[in-house]
């Protein structure tokens, strides 16, 4: 059971865009909320803060011990507001530093990694089954075999979640018609 309030977040991560500063973390791994990812081209990424980095403060409030959701919420704002994080970079000389992101629109991508192997074989790599996934995940493979592929390769290994359709839709552009997925024995 999900109440409206948790519903309508599980709706807002299945977007393919948000307002932020373009990041992922990890939930209490240690004291500190640690960043898993960096989105590409956001602002978190062109202020230099890396996966691995811990969050400190946000705007000057300790984030010791926070809840995701709390670090989420302070973390939320408009298109443009600014964003004062402290982060501590466990393994550099400099323990600790702080930067000023302005909130903006963040494109959060279906595939982590597209190219073409030495061999021929298309290798793509999804993290998330989201509505556009399957036209990204086309539009890859389009792209390969007017380049002279010989074979796809879908790696779904480290796919995070999603949707049951784009999950089913993207796996079709690389299986056979009529494959079998999966199934649900009992409820």
């Amino acid at each position: 059971f999900l109440s409206p309030a948790d519903f309508a977040d599980t709706v807002e991560d299945m977007r393919n865009e948000f307002v932020g500063i373009g990041i992922q973390f990890y939930a209490y791994r240690s004291e500190y909320v640690q960043i898993a990812r960096v989105l590409y081209g956001s602002p978190a990424a062109e202020a230099g803060v890396r996966a691995g980095d811990e969050i400190v403060s946000l705007n000057g409030v300790p984030m010791r011990y926070v809840s995701p959701q709390e670090l989420v919420r302070r973390m939320s704002g408009d298109v443009g507001e600014p964003l004062t994080m402290t982060v501590r970079r466990l393994i550099s000389g400099v323990p600790q530093f702080t930067v000023t992101l302005q909130r903006a629109v963040v494109y959060l991508p279906s595939l982590e990694e597209a190219r073409l192997l030495p061999s021929g074989v298309a290798y793509v790599r999804a993290i998330s089954f989201l509505h556009h996934t399957p036209n990204e995940i086309e539009g890859r493979i389009k792209e390969f075999i007017e380049r002279g592929a010989i074979g796809v390769m879908l790696d779904v290994r480290w796919v995070g979640g999603g949707y049951l359709r784009p999950a089913r839709d993207a796996a079709s552009l690389v299986l056979p018609p009529h494959t079998l997925l999966g199934y649900v024995d009992g409820g």
